[in-house]
Parts: structure tokens; C-alpha cells; sequence
């Protein structure tokens, strides 16, 4: 088999940056393992356990309940252009040819 392309972005599935910081942040930072249980809720987990609906005053709830989720969220397409720059994105494509 010949390598003939690499493709290292999003054409054709997206794979978004999730609890990329708060990963960063606990094993970088604070120097601690990452688990399941230290995964935030989603804002759609945290609006169904409380009983809220959508609304700016649920958005700022959420962001005091998990302010790093709400970085994380905004930043993921800065993440997501380097992460391709760099060729790390999530999902890579190759085209080869039997030789």
C-alpha cells in the first residue's frame, strides 16, 4: 500500500474538543488524575436535574456551576485549528493504493 493523502480535519466526521481544559487544568495544573466523576454536566444534564428552563439566568447559573465548561466551549474552535495545524486533530482520513 502507498500513502497518496492525509486528511486531518473535519470533512468528513467532527469531533469537537469536550472537557478539554478542565482535562488540562486537573492533570497539568493541579496534578491529578481525570476520571469520569470529575466530568461536569452538560448545560442540558444541569437544566434537566434542576428543573430550569432556558434563559440567560439559567445561563449564568450554569456558568457559575462550571465556568471552566463555558471557556472550554467558547475556545473549542481555536482548539479544533490547531489541533489540525499541528495534524492532531481527533479523526484523520488516509487514501492509499495498493502498490
Amino acid at each position: 500500500m502507498r500513502l497518496e493523502t492525509e486528511d486531518n480535519g473535519r470533512g468528513i466526521y467532527k469531533l469537537a474538543p469536550n472537557n478539554w481544559l478542565g482535562y488540562m487544568v486537573r492533570t497539568r495544573l493541579l496534578g491529578r488524575e481525570y476520571r469520569y466523576e470529575n466530568v461536569p454536566l452538560t448545560s442540558k444534564e444541569f437544566r434537566r436535574l434542576r428543573g430550569l428552563r432556558s434563559g440567560l439566568v439559567t445561563c449564568l447559573k450554569y456558568a457559575a456551576y462550571s465556568p471552566v465548561s463555558v471557556i472550554d466551549r467558547m475556545l473549542w474552535p481555536v482548539i479544533e485549528a490547531a489541533q489540525m495545524l499541528v495534524k492532531r486533530y481527533g479523526v484523520s482520513t488516509y487514501v492509499a493504493r495498493k502498490v
